[in-house]
């Protein structure tokens, strides 16, 4: 009886209350996007076996592609302007804003957004006997009428022994990797972010890491290998090898990123001249399956 009054006298406080108990809602799936750049393509996440472009842009035509948290897709373009998207994008965007670089040099290679906003792009130049790349930056904010800044000529010596190709990523911490394929190839450099200058932080990497990286959600840093996924673990030191080998079924050199449910996704050129999508699932072991592209693909950036 007293256990029923106890009870009783507690369901009739909290009646009295006014307070009302909502339900906790249920999350929303994640909707991606991955943005696979020659012609850029859409394709809708989660990526499967049987996924097909969902869209093409018809007013993009670039050499890699990035984002930042806005979603915004920044698409470099073989000369020394890159175009600006912003959600939504579909088949009929047209740029919102194009941005043009006044450090010298001839074409952009790649792209990379630290997470404060600040917007790097690698370009290849040549100059008499001389050829290589350069690193510049868009300082926040990004907008229409932003200038670049130099940063650091990533490469830079007597043809023909220079690629002209220079890799770009960023990590949570705003550092930036950039990874040029000569005179030596194939290093990894770790800068400062753009607040601390840019300064050289370390210089590593395996001979065979000179393609596509990104920082995973675990932190570790994986590099297009040829026929495999170099991966290095923090904090990153000179004269780092390499702390891990993912093997991929087709040699190449081209980006990646990660998807909301950690999975790896990149872009590579098969044996027979064609482009695939692969994906790698945790714990980044095996290609889990591949998708092919129908368009040239050089590069990925995923977003909502």
């Amino acid at each position: 009886m007293r256990f029923s009054c106890i009870f009783l006298t507690a369901f009739l406080l909290n009646g009295c209350s006014g307070a009302v108990v909502t339900p906790r809602p249920t999350p929303r799936p994640v909707l991606q996007h991955a943005y696979v750049d020659g012609p850029v393509l859409g394709f809708q996440l989660p990526l499967s076996a049987a996924s097909v472009a969902a869209f093409q842009i018809a007013a993009s035509n670039g050499v890699s592609d990035c984002v930042d948290s806005q979603g915004r897709l920044f698409v470099p373009d073989s000369r020394r302007s890159t175009n600006v998207f912003t959600q939504p994008i579909s088949a009929s965007s047209t740029p919102a804003f194009t941005l043009n670089s006044i450090v010298f040099a001839d074409l952009n290679l790649d792209c990379a957004v630290d997470p404060v906003g600040n917007l790097y792009v690698t370009a290849a130049f040549s100059a008499g006997l001389f050829s290589g790349a350069v690193l510049s930056v868009f300082p926040v904010p990004v907008q229409a009428g932003s200038v670049d800044k130099f940063v650091n000529s990533v490469e830079s010596c007597a043809k023909p022994d220079c690629f002209g190709t220079a890799y770009l990523t960023t990590d949570t911490a705003g550092d930036v990797f950039e990874n040029p394929a000569g005179p030596n190839p194939c290093q990894i450099f770790e800068l400062s972010p753009l607040a601390s200058g840019n300064k050289q932080l370390a210089a590593f990497g395996d001979p065979t890491s000179c393609g596509g990286m990104k920082i995973g959600p675990d932190g570790n840093l994986y590099v297009s290998a040829g026929a495999s996924i170099n991966v290095y673990f923090p904090p990153f030191h000179d004269g780092q090898a390499k702390n891990r080998v993912i093997p991929m079924p087709f040699p190449g050199l081209g980006k990646m990123d990660f998807d909301a449910n950690h999975n790896l996704i990149g872009v590579v050129s098969t044996n027979g001249g064609g482009f695939v999508l692969y994906l790698i699932p945790p714990p980044y072991t095996n290609v889990a399956f591949t998708v092919p592209v129908a368009e040239r693909a050089d590069s990925i950036a995923i977003t909502q």
